[in-house]
Protein backbone atom coordinates (compact mmCIF):
# COMPACT_ATOMS: atom_id res chain seq x y z
CA UNK A 1 0.00 0.00 0.00
CA UNK A 2 1.31 3.45 -0.92
CA UNK A 3 1.39 6.25 1.61
CA UNK A 4 -1.23 8.97 1.22
CA UNK A 5 -0.33 11.77 -1.18
CA UNK A 6 0.05 15.31 0.13
CA UNK A 7 -3.07 16.31 -1.84
CA UNK A 8 -5.02 13.47 -0.19
CA UNK A 9 -3.77 14.43 3.30
CA UNK A 10 -4.67 18.09 2.76
CA UNK A 11 -8.18 17.17 1.54
CA UNK A 12 -8.67 14.87 4.54
CA UNK A 13 -7.75 17.66 6.97
CA UNK A 14 -10.05 20.08 5.13
CA UNK A 15 -12.99 17.66 5.47
CA UNK A 16 -13.47 16.58 1.85
CA UNK A 17 -16.41 14.21 1.27
CA UNK A 18 -15.39 10.55 1.59
CA UNK A 19 -16.58 7.53 -0.38
CA UNK A 20 -15.88 3.80 -0.46
CA UNK A 21 -14.80 2.02 -3.64
CA UNK A 22 -15.13 -1.74 -4.07
CA UNK A 23 -13.23 -3.58 -6.81
CA UNK A 24 -14.45 -7.17 -7.05
CA UNK A 25 -12.96 -9.90 -9.23
CA UNK A 26 -15.93 -11.94 -10.46
CA UNK A 27 -15.90 -14.80 -12.98
CA UNK A 28 -17.25 -12.46 -15.66
CA UNK A 29 -14.53 -9.87 -15.04
CA UNK A 30 -13.63 -7.16 -12.56
CA UNK A 31 -16.58 -5.12 -11.32
CA UNK A 32 -16.12 -1.69 -9.74
CA UNK A 33 -18.65 -0.03 -7.43
CA UNK A 34 -18.81 3.04 -5.23
CA UNK A 35 -21.28 4.01 -2.52
CA UNK A 36 -22.68 7.03 -4.37
CA UNK A 37 -25.07 7.53 -7.24
CA UNK A 38 -24.13 7.53 -10.92
CA UNK A 39 -20.88 6.65 -12.63
CA UNK A 40 -17.57 7.81 -11.17
CA UNK A 41 -14.45 7.82 -13.38
CA UNK A 42 -11.00 7.40 -11.90
CA UNK A 43 -7.67 6.26 -13.30
CA UNK A 44 -9.21 5.15 -16.59
CA UNK A 45 -11.85 2.97 -14.90
CA UNK A 46 -15.56 3.48 -14.35
CA UNK A 47 -17.11 2.81 -10.96
CA UNK A 48 -20.88 2.15 -10.84
CA UNK A 49 -22.79 3.90 -8.10
CA UNK A 50 -24.85 1.63 -5.89
CA UNK A 51 -26.06 4.29 -3.44
CA UNK A 52 -28.02 2.84 -0.53
CA UNK A 53 -28.60 -0.59 -2.09
CA UNK A 54 -25.19 -1.99 -1.15
CA UNK A 55 -23.21 -2.54 2.04
CA UNK A 56 -19.91 -3.83 3.37
CA UNK A 57 -19.86 -5.42 6.81
CA UNK A 58 -17.40 -7.23 9.04
CA UNK A 59 -14.42 -4.86 8.96
CA UNK A 60 -12.96 -3.35 12.11
CA UNK A 61 -9.97 -1.14 12.74
CA UNK A 62 -8.29 -3.09 15.52
CA UNK A 63 -4.51 -3.22 15.52
CA UNK A 64 -4.22 -6.92 16.32
CA UNK A 65 -3.78 -9.45 13.54
CA UNK A 66 -6.83 -11.65 13.21
CA UNK A 67 -9.05 -12.98 10.48
CA UNK A 68 -12.07 -10.89 9.62
CA UNK A 69 -15.07 -12.21 7.72
CA UNK A 70 -16.21 -9.50 5.32
CA UNK A 71 -19.52 -9.43 3.44
CA UNK A 72 -20.19 -7.37 0.31
CA UNK A 73 -23.97 -7.18 -0.24
CA UNK A 74 -25.94 -5.57 -3.06
CA UNK A 75 -29.61 -5.58 -4.06
CA UNK A 76 -30.13 -7.10 -7.51
CA UNK A 77 -32.91 -7.73 -10.00
CA UNK A 78 -34.00 -11.21 -11.12
CA UNK A 79 -31.71 -11.17 -14.15
CA UNK A 80 -28.59 -10.60 -12.07
CA UNK A 81 -27.28 -13.94 -10.88
CA UNK A 82 -23.86 -13.98 -12.59
CA UNK A 83 -21.98 -14.08 -9.30
CA UNK A 84 -23.98 -17.13 -8.24
CA UNK A 85 -23.40 -19.22 -11.37
CA UNK A 86 -19.62 -19.56 -11.07
CA UNK A 87 -17.34 -20.29 -8.16
CA UNK A 88 -15.83 -17.14 -6.61
CA UNK A 89 -13.59 -18.98 -4.14
CA UNK A 90 -10.07 -17.52 -4.12
CA UNK A 91 -10.99 -14.41 -6.11
CA UNK A 92 -10.16 -11.04 -4.55
CA UNK A 93 -12.10 -7.95 -3.64
CA UNK A 94 -10.46 -4.67 -2.66
CA UNK A 95 -12.05 -1.94 -0.58
CA UNK A 96 -10.66 1.57 -0.94
CA UNK A 97 -11.28 4.80 0.97
CA UNK A 98 -11.38 7.83 -1.33
CA UNK A 99 -11.97 11.56 -1.04
CA UNK A 100 -13.78 13.74 -3.55
CA UNK A 101 -12.73 17.20 -4.70
CA UNK A 102 -15.11 20.14 -5.20
CA UNK A 103 -16.04 18.77 -8.67
CA UNK A 104 -16.98 15.32 -7.36
CA UNK A 105 -13.82 13.68 -8.72
CA UNK A 106 -11.58 11.30 -6.77
CA UNK A 107 -8.48 12.87 -5.26
CA UNK A 108 -5.39 10.72 -5.99
CA UNK A 109 -4.65 8.19 -4.50
CA UNK A 110 -7.39 6.33 -2.62
CA UNK A 111 -6.21 4.35 0.39
CA UNK A 112 -6.63 0.58 0.31
CA UNK A 113 -8.64 -0.39 3.38
CA UNK A 114 -8.67 -4.14 2.88
CA UNK A 115 -8.02 -6.96 0.45
CA UNK A 116 -10.53 -9.78 0.84
CA UNK A 117 -10.15 -13.33 -0.43
CA UNK A 118 -13.66 -14.28 -1.53
CA UNK A 119 -15.10 -17.59 -0.43
CA UNK A 120 -18.83 -17.95 -1.08
CA UNK A 121 -21.78 -16.15 -2.66
CA UNK A 122 -25.31 -16.36 -1.33
CA UNK A 123 -28.62 -15.12 -2.65
CA UNK A 124 -31.37 -13.97 -0.28
CA UNK A 125 -34.90 -13.52 -1.62
CA UNK A 126 -37.78 -12.06 0.35
CA UNK A 127 -40.53 -9.45 0.21
CA UNK A 128 -39.93 -8.86 -3.50
CA UNK A 129 -36.25 -8.02 -2.92
CA UNK A 130 -33.20 -10.00 -3.94
CA UNK A 131 -29.75 -9.53 -2.46
CA UNK A 132 -26.43 -11.13 -3.36
CA UNK A 133 -23.83 -11.38 -0.61
CA UNK A 134 -20.19 -12.16 -1.37
CA UNK A 135 -18.46 -13.48 1.73
CA UNK A 136 -14.71 -13.55 2.17
CA UNK A 137 -11.84 -13.19 4.60
CA UNK A 138 -9.15 -10.58 5.06
CA UNK A 139 -5.54 -11.27 4.14
CA UNK A 140 -4.71 -12.97 7.44
CA UNK A 141 -7.01 -15.81 6.38
CA UNK A 142 -3.99 -17.33 4.60
CA UNK A 143 -2.09 -17.65 7.90
CA UNK A 144 -4.18 -20.71 8.69
CA UNK A 145 -3.22 -22.40 5.42
CA UNK A 146 -0.13 -24.60 5.46
CA UNK A 147 2.86 -23.39 3.49
CA UNK A 148 2.92 -24.98 0.05
CA UNK A 149 6.63 -24.57 -0.47
CA UNK A 150 9.76 -24.37 1.64
CA UNK A 151 12.32 -21.86 0.37
CA UNK A 152 15.83 -23.17 0.92
CA UNK A 153 19.24 -22.49 -0.57
CA UNK A 154 19.24 -25.99 -2.07
CA UNK A 155 15.84 -25.49 -3.74
CA UNK A 156 16.89 -22.09 -5.09
CA UNK A 157 20.08 -23.61 -6.53
CA UNK A 158 18.05 -26.45 -8.08
CA UNK A 159 15.50 -24.05 -9.65
CA UNK A 160 18.09 -21.47 -10.74
CA UNK A 161 21.54 -23.08 -11.15
CA UNK A 162 24.35 -20.70 -10.30
CA UNK A 163 22.15 -18.25 -8.37
CA UNK A 164 23.82 -17.30 -5.10
CA UNK A 165 21.15 -15.06 -3.56
CA UNK A 166 20.26 -17.45 -0.75
CA UNK A 167 23.95 -17.89 0.12
CA UNK A 168 23.96 -14.29 1.32
CA UNK A 169 20.62 -14.35 3.17
CA UNK A 170 21.93 -15.27 6.67
CA UNK A 171 24.42 -12.39 6.59
CA UNK A 172 21.76 -9.88 5.55
CA UNK A 173 19.32 -10.55 8.37
CA UNK A 174 20.74 -7.99 10.81
CA UNK A 175 22.25 -5.68 8.19
CA UNK A 176 20.90 -2.12 7.99
CA UNK A 177 20.27 -1.05 4.40
CA UNK A 178 19.94 2.61 3.45
CA UNK A 179 18.49 3.31 0.03
CA UNK A 180 19.36 6.57 -1.65
CA UNK A 181 18.26 7.94 -5.02
CA UNK A 182 20.68 7.39 -7.92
Amino acid sequence: MRPATSQFKRALVEGAPSVLLAEIDLPGGIERYWNGIGVLSYDGEEWSGVGGIASVSGLSSEASAFIQTVTFSVAVDEATNAAMEDDIRGREARLLFALLDEHGQIIPDPIEVSVVSLDTATLQVGDGARQISLIGHTAFYTLEAPSRFLWTNEQQDFDFPGDTGWDRAPGNVAKEVTWSPP
